[in-house]
């Protein structure tokens, strides 16, 4: 007997099957149990004779090379063929049942032929041997920001946590190919938003992504998310590895691609609207006028989300997307305040300028702490991990930098600065 969640991880697993599609068959059969315990004749769809030009048949098994009707693992030229399917004429009339008209015969197959328990239970153990968890859409893990956009993803595979929804969030996207100003840009304010307690929210491709949450991991206590158009076992690019690890321990990093799942052009657009729906606005740097940025950047518009652009060269053709945007009513911004302002985040000064005015009262251990804090609050095990001081140590200059009003204790054993 399988759990509502190793059911939800069956459709999840079944190849080709679209978030729209999945929907459709939930609320055909009522829930996934359903679904996953349907007999042949009760599935919407019906099978038909193959097209196909004749060719030579012996006992079932067909020479072919059509990919949607034939069995994939099979070698050679002879394959075994597979029947295709069409939407009962009882249905082709009700818009409600668009999706499942659309859908194909090869991933009709196998959701009829995909039933395997003890499988399905193996595959799923073999997910938490990895530490890769698993949530899908309704339960109480699934993000709650993208419970409000369009086309919301029906599961998710991550490894780390996933973004609670009860801190501000930001998603900074932008060229991959962009200058040494961009990125440094990028990673700048990434580090601010984090310091003031800003979740941020990339694609971890090359580029504006990867500056982006290299920022945000470069302030203490710092969160980043990245979504990926491949599977989350897979780090794309291979080259930011040691990034992907480190998102992983200070935030997480999720897919709504099955384990597996190649890096295909098709799949990015379409992890956009998840990297827009888990944020509550959109930060734009350095995007040419065809950039996929401006795709991510569109559908936040469509979502209601605020969209923020760090202007650029009106003769550099890679600000010629970001500059478009502006002249269009984005939100022009040219340093950290301009989008701390729009979030509602209000801030007497700048938390650099706050470090630069109460050092000269500091001893040098507690220079040593203060630097390591910020308005994301952090717990006491961590400063003495990154500072690699004493507990000791860290405990009384905490005390200290209490008593002189520049810390306080949030909770147990968190501590942040003061304004």
């Amino acid at each position: 007997m399988l759990s509502e969640k190793e059911y939800a991880f069956w459709l999840s697993s079944i190849e080709g099957l679209g978030t729209k599609t999945a929907f459709s068959l939930i609320n055909f059969f009522g829930d996934v149990e359903s679904l996953y315990k349907a007999d042949v004749r009760d599935i919407p769809w019906e099978e038909k004779a193959s097209k196909r030009k004749p060719g030579t048949e012996e006992n079932g098994v067909v020479k072919s090379n059509d990919a949607d009707n034939v069995d994939e693992n099979m070698a050679g030229n002879e394959v075994e063929k597979k029947p295709t399917y069409t939407l009962k004429k009882s249905y082709l009339q009700d818009d409600s049942f668009l999706y499942l008209k659309r859908t194909r015969s090869s991933v009709i197959h196998r959701l009829i032929n995909k039933k395997s328990e003890d499988e399905i239970k193996r595959d799923y153990e073999k997910l938490e041997k990895r530490q890769i968890h698993f949530t899908y859409y309704g339960e109480e893990e699934y993000p709650e920001k993208l419970y409000d956009i369009d086309g919301a993803p029906f599961s998710l595979y991550y490894k780390g946590k996933l973004p609670t929804g009860d801190k501000k969030s930001v998603a900074v996207v932008g060229a991959r190919n962009a200058d040494y100003s961009g990125f440094q840009i990028a990673k700048s304010l990434s580090k601010q938003m984090a310091d003031h307690g800003i979740e941020v929210i990339s694609g971890l491709a090359r580029g504006i992504d990867s500056s982006a949450h290299r920022g945000a991991l470069d302030s203490a206590g710092g969160v980043t998310y990245a979504v990926e158009g491949c599977g989350v076992d897979i780090c794309y690019p291979r080259s930011n590895i040691d990034l992907y690890s480190a998102i992983i321990e200070r935030g997480g990093v999720m897919s709504e691609y099955p384990l597996g799942t190649n890096p295909i052009a098709g799949n990015f657009p379409m992890r956009n609207r998840i990297i827009s729906g888990l944020s509550d606005a959109v930060l734009l740097v350095e995007a040419g006028e065809k950039s996929g940025s401006l795709i991510t950047a569109n559908v936040a518009l469509e979502q209601g989300k605020d969209i923020f652009v760090v202007p650029g060269n009106i003769m550099d053709p890679l600000y010629k997307g970001s500059n478009n945007l502006i002249k269009e009513g984005a939100n022009l911004v040219t340093c950290v305040k301009d989008i701390l302002d729009g979030l509602g985040i209000f801030v007497d000064d700048d938390i650099n300028e706050k470090l630069e005015r109460v050092a000269p009262d500091l001893s040098e251990l507690e220079k040593q702490v203060y630097e390591y804090l910020n308005l994301n609050p952090i717990h006491l095990t961590e400063i003495c991990y990154k500072s690699g001081l004493d507990s000791k140590d860290v405990i009384f200059a905490l005390m200290r930098l209490e008593l002189k009003g520049v810390v306080r204790e949030v909770g147990s054993k968190y501590y942040a600065i003061v304004l």
